[in-house]
């Protein structure tokens, strides 16, 4: 059992096994107000699809004033967020929320 868990991707996994290699997670806080789909989808649980979603909310429904704000977006809940709040950050003087 132990062999069959050692071949399972965490959350914090540079191997994804659907997609392969990932990209690295970020060395500083994403900025919610101009980040890319790119750069959100190698943040933990966020994928392709989902980094778009974030985007798409703020171009439609206007800039993230807070983390808290991505909430709105569907597929992300309260344990989504704790996940990537580490790397984020929605104001502009530079701190995390």
């Amino acid at each position: 059992m132990v062999a069959a868990l050692a071949s399972v991707p965490t959350l914090w996994s540079d191997e994804s096994p659907s997609s392969g290699p990932r990209a690295s997670l970020p060395d500083h806080h994403l900025d919610l107000r101009t980040c890319t789909a790119d750069e959100l989808a190698v943040l933990p649980g966020i994928g392709p699809a989902l980094g778009r979603r974030i985007v798409e909310s703020r171009e439609k429904d206007g800039a993230f004033r807070e983390i808290e704000a991505l909430e709105r977006v569907r597929g992300i809940g309260p344990a989504t967020l704790e996940a990537i709040r580490p790397f984020l950050r929605a104001d502009a003087t530079g701190t995390s929320g």
